[in-house]
């Protein structure tokens, strides 16, 4: 619900969150999924909109090629892709490899990731060539 004084100005929102956390107090649970969810000691499935300074911290990364050019993994994987990334394409950099899951229209919406038992000399990508 939007909030408007008597000057037709708007002065503020009301969530439905806000109203059950109201009436029930601490009985309110969030229902947001965690955005990294780690598998096992060398894989995470991780939300594309998640923050990178979260994925660095998980991954124990101190830092990510071109990283002044995005502020998420969905970003990141676009700037080494160079383009809009589709499912199954991959991205491997620094001992970890980076593979799309799940794409709705053109939002990352998961990205597998994956260490490496042995890190690869290089950064190399691999790109699906089928549509989805």
């Amino acid at each position: 619900a939007v909030i408007v004084n008597e000057y037709s100005l708007v002065v503020g929102i009301i969530t439905i969150n806000d109203v059950m956390s109201t009436v029930m107090g601490g009985l309110v649970i969030s229902m947001d999924e965690e955005q990294i969810v780690q598998r096992d000691a060398n894989s995470w499935l991780i939300d594309g909109m998640t923050p990178i300074p979260d994925v660095m911290q998980a991954l124990e990364l101190y830092e990510l090629p071109l990283q002044e050019d995005y502020e998420t993994l969905a970003g990141f994987m676009m700037v080494m892709l160079r383009r809009i990334p589709k499912r199954t394409d991959v991205v491997v950099w620094g001992g970890f490899r980076f593979e799309v899951m799940d794409v709705d229209s053109y939002k990352i919406d998961q990205v597998m990731v994956t260490r490496e038992v042995t890190p690869p000399a290089s950064t190399h990508i691999e790109a699906n060539s089928s549509s989805a």
